[in-house]
C-alpha cells in the first residue's frame, strides 16, 4: 500500500492506496488538464510551480503513521522510487523486467521508476537504494534529492505508463547499514597536468588549479586517448549540489567528506587551499553556511590526521580530459552499455535453463514458460540457440 496526501506541502495522510490504483491513476489522468497546463507553460513559471504544489502526492517507499516523517515510517512498501530528471534519459535503455512502473513526472521530462525490493529498512535504506540502483543500471542517472525514507512523488499523467506485477524482485535483506565502499588503490602521484572541473554554479575561476575527480588517471597506458571505459572503477571526488542544499545535520559531512577526497586528489594541499575550496562549497552548497571558524577547524582535522577518500563504485567512466562528450552523448554510451548488459543477462539466464533442462524435446515454449519470458524477449536472443536446440531435437 501507498499512503496518499492532498499535495506536497502538506503531509497528513489522507488515505492509502494500491499500486494498481495509483497506476490507473497516472494512466487515467484524473489531473490530466491541469498537468497538461503545467508542462505547456514549462519548468521554471509561475503556473508551472502554481499547479504542482496544488497535486495530490504520493509516497512510494515507505508507509508512515498520521504524517510524512521519517520518525513516522512504519514499514517499508516492498518498492523503491528512482527519479530521474534529465531530458536526455530514455528508459528503452534499461531492462524493462527490472521495474514494476515507468511513468514520465509531472514535468513530462524525466521519469518515475519504481522497483519491488525485500528486507529494506529505515536503517539499511540509503545502503539498499545505492545497490538496486546499481543492479538496475541507474547509479549514474538518479536524482540524489530524491534518495528519502520520506520522498513523496506529484501524481503525474502518462497514459502510456509501464506497469509490470511480476517484476523482478530485489532482496536488500543481507545488506547493512555498513556502505561496501570500493577498493582504491594507491595511484601513482596524480597527474595535474589537467585540472578537472568542479561542475558547480559560481566563479569556478577562484578554484582553478586543483584537481576535483581521478578519471584522468585512468586513461593512461594502453587507454590513453579513449573516449571512455568499462569495468569497475573506484571513482573519488569532489562535488557540489546542483538543484538542492544541504541543510543543517548534514553540513560537516558533506564538507568532510569532500575534504577528505580533495586530500586525495591533490596530495600536498595547502591549508589555505583547502580552506579557500571547502568554503567555496560551504557558500554555494551549505544553508545556512557554516562560520569560517568551523570550515577551518574542519580543514585542521583534516590536514593533520591521516584519512581515506570516499569513493563511488562506477561501471563506466568518461574521459573528460581528453573528450569532452555532450550529456546527451554519454547518455547514449550508457543506454548501450545497459542494452549489452541485459542482452548478456538473458542469454546467460537462457543457456543455464538449456544445460539443466531434461524434458524431451525444446521449443520456444518450453523455455518461455520454464523461465517465465515473453514471447517477444525469448524472440530477440533465439538466434544464438537456434542451431544447437534444432541438433539437440534430431538427437531425441
Amino acid at each position: 500500500m501507498f499512503n496518499f496526501y492532498e499535495n506536497v506541502r502538506k503531509p497528513n495522510v489522507l488515505k492509502d492506496i494500491t499500486i494498481e490504483q495509483y497506476v490507473q491513476k497516472v494512466k487515467n489522468g484524473e489531473h490530466a488538464r491541469n498537468i497538461l497546463k503545467a508542462r505547456e507553460a514549462g519548468k521554471g513559471t509561475t503556473l508551472y510551480q502554481q499547479i504542482k504544489l496544488k497535486q495530490p502526492a504520493v509516497t512510494l517507499n515507505f508507509t508512515f503513521e498520521n504524517s510524512r516523517r521519517n520518525a513516522n515510517a512504519i514499514n517499508s512498501t516492498g518498492y523503491l522510487m528512482f527519479d530521474v530528471d534529465d531530458k536526455c534519459f530514455s528508459p528503452s535503455s534499461l531492462d524493462p523486467s527490472n521495474f514494476s512502473i515507468i511513468n514520465k513526472s509531472f514535468g513530462g521530462q524525466g521519469y518515475t521508476l519504481v522497483t519491488r525490493v525485500d528486507g529494506i529498512t529505515p536503517e539499511n535504506f540509503k545502503v539498499a537504494y545505492n545497490w538496486v540502483a546499481q543492479q538496475v543500471g541507474l547509479s549514474e542517472m538518479f536524482d540524489v534529492n530524491a534518495r528519502s525514507i520520506s520522498q513523496s512523488t506529484i501524481l503525474s499523467y502518462d497514459p502510456e505508463i509501464h506497469f509490470n506485477s511480476s517484476s523482478r524482485v530485489f532482496d536488500a535483506t543481507a545488506l547493512t547499514t555498513e556502505e561496501n565502499q570500493p577498493q582504491i588503490e594507491e595511484l601513482v602521484t596524480p597527474n595535474n597536468d589537467y585540472k578537472d572541473l568542479l561542475i558547480l554554479g559560481g566563479d569556478q575561476k577562484k578554484l582553478k588549479g586543483y584537481r576535483f575527480n581521478n578519471s584522468a588517471d585512468f586513461f593512461n597506458g594502453e587507454h590513453k586517448g579513449k573516449k571512455y571505459l568499462i569495468g569497475d572503477f573506484a571513482f573519488v571526488e569532489v562535488t557540489g549540489t546542483f538543484n538542492y542544499k544541504i541543510w543543517e545535520g548534514g553540513r560537516s559531512k558533506f564538507l568532510y567528506v569532500n575534504g577528505c577526497n580533495l586530500k586525495y586528489l591533490n596530495r600536498g594541499i595547502s591549508y589555505d587551499g583547502m580552506v579557500k575550496v571547502l568554503g567555496y562549497l560551504n557558500s554555494n552548497c551549505c544553508e545556512p553556511t557554516l562560520r569560517p571558524a568551523e570550515i577551518e577547524s574542519l580543514v585542521k582535522g583534516i590536514i593533520s590526521s591521516e584519512t581515506k577518500p570516499k569513493a563511488k563504485s562506477r561501471k563506466i567512466i568518461f574521459n573528460d580530459a581528453e573528450h569532452r562528450l555532450t550529456r546527451a552523448e554519454k547518455y547514449k554510451v550508457l543506454g548501450e552499455y545497459q542494452k549489452e548488459l541485459h542482452k548478456s543477462k538473458k542469454v546467460d539466464e537462457i543457456a543455464a535453463f538449456l544445460e539443466t533442462y531434461d524434458g524431451g524435446k525444446i521449443t520456444k515454449n518450453t523455455i518461455r514458460k520454464g523461465l517465465g519470458m515473453h514471447s517477444k524477449t525469448l524472440k530477440k536472443y533465439w538466434e544464438f540457440f537456434e542451431h544447437d536446440i534444432e541438433e539437440y531435437n534430431k538427437s531425441l
